[in-house]
């Protein structure tokens, strides 16, 4: 599987690294990022959902790693994302979109933000309610 991801850079810090996008690649190379679908088809809450399952059952240190829900002016409503180490990373589209939180917040302008480590991610979608308050309706995730 390759995951083919886009890097929006902050003009005012353009040499910042993104670990995330290097781990996630990482773990692609290494076959681990089982449950997401690279083809992007998906809602935004499962496919975030995937990503940070993945991390969690790679053993990964997951600390700092963050599912954000919100409302968004764009795209227009609610919406799902993932943050680590200052970038919000958006499957939005089809795509994968690293973006320095800051900038992402500007342009997405999301409201009523809920965010969750991995641990209270997974505790939520144990149960039934708290896959439908995430926003997950496919049962093989």
């Amino acid at each position: 599987m390759s995951l083919r991801f886009t890097i929006c850079r902050d003009l005012n810090n353009p040499n910042q690294a993104c670990k995330a996008a290097a781990l996630l690649d990482d773990l692609v190379r290494k076959g681990q990022l089982r449950s997401y679908d690279s083809s992007g088809y998906g809602n935004c809450y499962e496919v975030a959902l995937a990503i940070l399952l993945d991390l969690a059952e790679a053993q990964m240190e997951t600390k700092g790693w963050l599912y954000v829900m919100g409302n968004c002016k764009l795209p227009q409503g609610p919406h799902a994302w993932v943050e680590y180490d200052g970038w919000a990373i958006d499957f939005s589209s089809g795509q994968q979109v690293f973006t320095p939180i800051s900038e992402f917040v500007r342009v997405k302008e999301p409201e009523n933000v809920k965010r969750l480590t991995i641990e209270e991610l997974q505790e939520k979608c144990s149960t039934a309610a708290g896959r439908i308050e995430l926003g997950i309706f496919d049962q093989s995730i």
